[in-house]
């Protein structure tokens, strides 16, 4: 399992609350120290926890996180996804957040969609694992 920190733009304590019912580690801005900061600060913030960064803030982060891969700098991995409803933010990073491990996301961004079903969540991780 991952951790998942979720940026202010998601940092809903319902979606905490239920992802945290289901064993996942959850991590929320006003709990770390770090809302209402800059996008860089969240994945910074993200990173030292050592938690993937979710967040609907997709263009920035991908900003983001071809910034840091050409300063050679690794973050902890990020699930993007423009706006969903509750429920599928809940279903979506439940699915992720069991089956990704902290080595098979770091460094990547992968699109929440790819977990909108169990073969396509299945299929993301081996991606991500580099199995075939």
């Amino acid at each position: 399992m991952v951790p998942l920190y979720l940026d202010d733009c998601i940092a809903s304590p319902r979606v905490a609350r239920a992802l945290r019912a289901s064993g996942l580690s959850v991590f929320l801005p006003e709990e770390v120290g770090s809302n209402g900061l800059p996008d860089s600060a969240h994945l910074q913030k993200a990173t030292e926890l050592g938690a993937c960064l979710v967040s609907k803030n997709v263009g920035d982060f991908v900003d983001l996180h071809d910034a840091w891969h050409d300063q050679q700098r690794e973050h902890a991995g990020m699930l993007l996804s423009e706006d969903l409803s509750i429920g599928l933010w809940i279903e979506r990073l439940r699915r992720a957040g069991q089956l990704l491990t902290p080595q098979a996301i770091a460094g990547a961004f992968v699109y929440l969609h790819a977990f909108s079903t169990d073969d396509a969540a299945q299929a993301m991780v081996v991606s991500l694992s580099g199995h075939s």
